[in-house]
């Protein structure tokens, strides 16, 4: 099963009610975002370039230093698993998932961090998505290794 398959089938167990499948950036509708639905878009961010280079390896290698907050909330894993906080290197972080771990990075601003990241994606695009009042215009990343889902 692909990236394609995997997220379309976790949308259909999870989100089949409130969910909107469009077939391009240019026809997301506002509405739905206030709504708070969510937009699946197949293919989005094809022609980005983050599509194109970023993979374990490639963060691993570029930005394995930058250190990463895993925060691992009471039943994320499992679900009598406790809350635990812990701060690592991204690159040690990585080398944990390629050995099998199902740690899980989330709500990560690395990609805010480093502008670098930030060119490898349609800015622009995900800011027109900030609706007006909202807090903030910060976009979060997440990573995760096999057998995880976002």
């Amino acid at each position: 099963m692909n990236l394609l398959e995997s997220l379309q089938k976790v949308r259909k167990q999870n989100f089949s009610n409130s969910t909107q499948t469009i077939s391009s950036l240019e026809k997301i509708n506002l509405a739905d975002l206030r709504e708070n639905k969510v937009v699946f878009i197949p293919s989005g961010a094809k022609d980005w370039e983050a599509v194109k280079k970023w993979s374990l390896d490639y963060f691993e290698n570029n930005y394995g230093d930058e250190e990463v907050l895993l925060v691992n909330n009471q039943g994320v894993i499992a679900q009598n698993a406790p809350k635990v906080q812990e701060v690592l290197t991204l690159r040690n972080f990585i080398q944990e998932l390629k050995n099998g771990s199902l740690k899980y990075l989330k709500l990560s601003n690395l990609v805010q961090k480093n502008e670098s990241l930030q060119k490898d994606i349609n800015n622009d695009f995900l800011k027109s998505l900030v609706l007006p009042l909202s807090f903030g215009k910060t976009f979060y990343s997440f990573i995760g290794g096999k057998n995880t889902c976002t």
